[in-house]
Formats: C-alpha cells, structure tokens, sequence
C-alpha cells in the first residue's frame, strides 16, 4: 500500500491490522511511503526495498517456481522518470518466470487520463510505454473510479489523472 506515514506509526498500524510481518519504506514528506503486509502462511521473501519499491518473491506449493512482485512508487518528479524507467526496465529483462508490478507510476498515458491543468504531452508516458513495449507488459488496468488522483482543488482550478 502507498502510505504517507513514517515507519513507526505504519509498525503500529500493520500490527493493529493483524498482519504477520511486513516492509515498510517510510515516507519523504508526503509522498514515496510504501508498506507490503501479509499474514502467516503466506511464503515471501522479500528481495530487496529501497528508493520506494519493494520487490518480493512468492511460491505457490506445489509449484517448484516462485513468482516476482514488484511493489513500486515511482518518481513523482519527471526529471527523475527517465533514469527510473531505464533502472527498471533492466531489473524486469533480468529476471525469469512471472512477475507483475503494482503501486502507483506516477504515468498518464494519453489525454483521456487527464483532467484540467496543463495539456498533456505523449512524452509523459513514455517511459511507461516503452516499458511495456519492451517488457512484453501489458496494463491490467483498474476497477472503480475512472480518476485516480486528484489536486482537490476547487472546480476552476481542479486537476484530476488516472495515474497507471
């Protein structure tokens, strides 16, 4: 889960919830905290959780072959996108078997994605794209509201994205 609290408060939380173990990177300000929770029984190892993802690994008896999850928060910074992109795309070529991303991109891929604020660019979502091109991905999309995020500002000045 993205998360805007600090790890003891999270600690807390994940404890209160009744989960087992979990990760946790705290947050930078606002933004960037991710905490990954699971209950007993569950077979994870986690592989590495640093600069805001966390990837695990998960097996399934009685397949002999785990799975990658990879747990991200990318860059909201678009200075920061390309090198992320780049860093991660290579990290997905390298493994093999399964793998699947969730978490926030921080990515709207066309116009339709986007509300208010400035006119969207199609380089906006090309580190997304290419990532998916080159990884063989596709986007799984999402259930329930079509905006994912939001400014919150009133109507004039109000944005609003489906962050992928």
């Amino acid at each position: 889960m993205e998360t805007k609290m600090d790890a003891g408060r999270m600690g807390t939380l994940w404890r209160r919830l009744g989960f087992f173990e979990a990760v946790i990177i705290p947050a930078v300000g606002l933004s960037r905290g991710l905490c990954l929770m699971w209950k007993r029984g569950v077979d994870i190892d986690i592989i590495s959780n640093f600069n805001s993802q966390i990837v695990s690994s998960f097996r399934e008896p009685p397949a002999s072959t785990g799975w990658y999850l990879y747990f991200t928060y990318a860059p909201p910074q678009r200075q920061h996108r390309r090198q992320f992109w780049h860093q991660f795309t290579s990290e997905v070529l390298k493994k093999e078997g399964c793998w699947a991303c969730i978490g926030d991109l921080n990515c709207v891929l066309s116009a339709e994605e986007k509300l208010g604020g400035r006119k969207f660019c199609t380089y906006e979502g090309a580190g997304l794209r290419e990532f998916l091109f080159s990884t063989g991905s596709i986007d799984l999309g999402s259930v329930g509201a079509w905006y994912t995020w939001s400014n919150g500002y009133e109507l004039t000045s109000l944005i609003k994205e489906r962050l992928d």
